[in-house]
Parts: structure tokens; sequence; C-alpha cells
């Protein structure tokens, strides 16, 4: 893999970035394959890091790459809304959600399994990142992703909660007719993520991952002001005991 591609991939993963903010609208799709695994990264990098994780980077991305690891493009995050966490976002404004793809899980197990020195290169992240969020899931059918540049989408972790299991499908039903009427879509929905890492909450995993479209954040605004919401937002709210929302705009893996 030359210098170049190395580059790209170090802008792309975990770094905050202001470059990204001209681009101009595109539209563009991702095939995700049933099998396939995706990955949304944050993270939160410690002053005075940039060689480690140039060297870092260096390391791991070659052996991943060769194994089908891709980064499909990148979510500037616009703001972080928390509930029920007992921490401070450890991303906001200007920073980045990266979104990678492995061929299956098989190809992340290999990868752990083959490349040189893992076991410490994997220590040495908490040498690199005071935060650093990694979230899989399984692609349980073939999907199209479909994004634009112009508009804004919504990812959302949440936790349910055991007591009143059913109230975030209560809440989901009865809000349809209104995400409908503001111009929402879900882009995908997981019911189940695989495997979580974190440093602050290594244990804390989320049951379910949303990507959610929003035409403006005037059209969610309008949605959690609506007479709706107010009268169906204590089923969400007794649904959950913990979510994280990040509204973000899509930017592409440009092309070489």
């Amino acid at each position: 893999m030359n210098s170049k591609s190395i580059l790209l991939l170090m802008l792309s993963f975990f770094i905050s970035s202001s470059a990204a903010l001209g681009q101009e609208l595109r539209t563009g799709s991702i095939e995700l394959k049933k099998g396939q695994v995706v990955s949304l990264i944050t993270s939160k990098p410690l002053s005075g890091t940039d060689e480690l994780r140039s060297e870092y980077f260096q390391k791991v991305f070659p052996p991943a790459q060769a194994l089908g690891y891709k980064s499909e493009g990148m979510f500037m995050i616009k703001s972080t809304k928390l509930h029920g966490a007992k921490m401070e976002p450890h991303v906001g404004e200007g920073n980045l959600m990266s979104f990678f793809t492995w061929p299956n899980g098989g190809a992340v197990e290999e990868f752990r399994r083959e490349t040189p020195n893992w076991s410490e290169l994997e220590k040495s992240r908490k040498d690199i990142w005071e935060e650093l969020r990694i979230v899989r899931m399984t692609v349980m059918k073939k999907t199209e992703l479909n994004f634009r540049s112009d508009k804004i989408y919504r990812i959302v972790f949440v936790w349910l909660n055991d007591e009143n299991p059913d109230n975030l499908n209560r809440y989901q039903k009865a809000m349809k007719s209104t995400r409908e009427e503001l111009g929402a879509r879900y882009v995908i929905q997981w019911n189940k993520v695989d495997y979580y890492h974190s440093f602050i909450e290594p244990s804390n995993v989320p049951d379910q991952a949303w990507i959610i479209e929003w035409p403006t954040s005037e059209a969610h605004a309008s949605y959690i002001s609506s007479d709706a919401f107010k009268e169906n937002v204590n089923l969400f709210m007794t649904g959950v005991s913990r979510f994280e929302a990040y509204e973000t705009t899509f930017y592409f893996e440009e092309e070489n």
C-alpha cells in the first residue's frame, strides 16, 4: 500500500478534519452483502501522539486492507446528545465517525490472529487514545445504503430498559407517520451489536444501532417539538436505559 493511501486512511480514521466541509453535493450508495461487518469508529487522541498514531496505522492498515478492510466514507459530527451516560461526550462538533467494512467476521478474526504482534499493538492503543470507540454490527441481509452529502444523518446507539423491553417498539410504531411526514427514513437498523470496544465503558454494549436520514436539522427539531412526540416520548424514555445520538453529515470516500 503506497504512502498516499496510508495518508488518506489516516485522515479518515479517528482524526478530526475540516477539509471535507467544502465538499460539493454528492450522492451515492454503498452495497452491503449479507455477512459483511460494519465498523463505526470514533476516538479522542491523547495530545502529542501524532507519531505513535502514524506508526500504529502503518502497521495495522496494510494487513487489514489485504483482508478486505475498506473505508466507505465518514460522518462529520455536528452535535452529540447523551442520555443515561455517566460521562461527557468524547466526540463533538467537527469530529469524525469513520465508516469501515470487513467482508465477513472470518476476516476480522484472521486479522487478529495473523497480524504480527497484534496483542502488543492492541495494548498500545491506550498510549495513543484517551478514548477509542469501535461498534461493530453484522449485515443480516443484502442492503443498499443511499447517502446524500446535503442530508442530515442521526446515528443512534440504544441500550434497552429490561423492565420495559417493548416500549421502544411501541414508540417507533407510534411515531412512524410523523417521521415520514417530515421526510425522515431509516437508512439501516441493527437490532444486535456484535462487538463494542471502549476504554471508558468496556462492558456496556449497546443493544441496537440506527442510521436515520433527515432532510435538515430543522426537520428533526420539528419532530421533537411535535404533538405526537410529546404524547409518545415517555414510551421512548421508559423503553431505553441509555442512548447516544450523533447528528452528522456524510462524506464519501474520495476516489484516487
